[in-house]
């Protein structure tokens, strides 16, 4: 029996000496965190980056797997934003707009990746991006308060026949310049285009195949075409 062993299981640091179980809860801490080649960098208006060991203003990072990377740019604003990242994830938030994202729970599984692009905005909400899957929001993009957004389920179904698993992950892909309203849903395999906007209490189970209108509705429906909007 080796005298010293540890493994890094959700967050916590699992140690064994002399046959002795120790577990240290390290998933909100960046720099113990590091050393299971998780990396959070802050990247500036130059383009330049460098590694940062704890989380700006407002934001709260969980890793809780190994060899995750994180980019965060400065001048972005956060208020009561959660991120938990378990294995091999990669999440870039470009640089938010004035408002800035507040009281959202961005929870990533193992191999996920989220892209967000620059000038966005989430009053509050959930999104969560499932195993080897991909979010990506474009520019200049509205979120209201109570968002869901998600690539998966969250628990596997399978067939009763086979055992094969019918409700795999997808991607989810929001376009530049998408307005989603109070309470909207976006669930997994959905693409919404540019210039879209879904109304309040929508829930996205599909793909929009044109851009610039108003989608509404459960499941939601396009229900004016040809539209702009600004703040």
């Amino acid at each position: 029996m080796s005298l010293f062993s540890y493994t890094y299981v959700n967050g916590h640091l699992i140690a064994r000496v002399f046959g002795i179980k120790l577990a240290f809860n390290l998933s909100g801490n960046i720099l113990a965190a590091r050393f299971f080649n998780n990396k959070l960098f802050m990247v500036y208006p130059n383009g330049k980056s460098r590694e940062i060991f704890f989380a700006p203003r407002g934001i709260k990072i969980k890793f809780k797997g190994k060899n995750s990377t994180i980019k965060l740019y400065k001048h972005s604003r956060y208020r009561k934003v959660t991120v938990e990242a378990y294995n091999n994830v990669s999440l870039e938030i470009l640089k938010t707009k004035t408002l800035g994202i507040a009281r959202t729970t961005f929870e990533l599984l193992d191999d996920a990746k989220l892209f967000i692009d620059e000038n966005f905005s989430m009053a509050g909400g959930f999104v969560t991006v499932g195993v080897n899957t991909s979010l990506k929001i474009g520019k200049d993009c509205m979120f209201s308060d109570y968002i869901v957004i998600r690539t998966h389920d969250g628990h596997v179904i399978m067939d009763g026949n086979t055992g094969n698993v019918v409700n795999k992950p997808k991607d989810v892909i929001i376009g530049n310049h998408v307005w989603l309203a109070k309470l909207v849903t976006v669930l997994k395999g959905v693409r919404i285009p540019d210039g879209c906007i879904a109304a309040t209490n929508a829930v996205v189970t599909s793909s929009v195949d044109e851009p610039g209108v108003i989608i509404a509705g459960i499941p939601a429906k396009i229900v004016k075409r040809n539209i702009k909007w600004h703040i």
